[in-house]
């Protein structure tokens, strides 16, 4: 006899996939982000008038001491808001 109820298969639901997916990316931006801001603004940094990062850890430490945590995260809420439904579309 075949049984198609859901709770007994071991697939996932279209709904549990979405979930997945979006916590999936929010865990990757979480872990990601600050090591992009810091690239970034290494990037940048010639287009720039501020005074040029020594190199990878000072553009950390003067992060760090100038800005605090939240200079880590900038841009964190525009990338989760395309992120989100981005891999839970690509778990679906």
């Amino acid at each position: 006899r075949k049984n198609d109820d859901a709770k007994t298969s071991n697939e996932l639901s279209v709904k549990e996939n979405l979930v997945i997916g979006v916590s999936s990316a929010l865990i990757a931006a979480t872990l990601t982000h600050p090591a992009d801001v810091v690239k970034t603004r290494l990037m940048t940094q010639a287009a720039s008038k501020a005074v040029p990062y020594k190199s990878t850890m000072d553009c950390v430490a003067t992060m760090w001491k100038t800005e605090g945590i939240k200079a880590f995260y900038s841009g964190f809420v525009q990338r989760s808001m395309y992120m989100g439904p981005l891999w839970s579309i690509q778990f679906a």
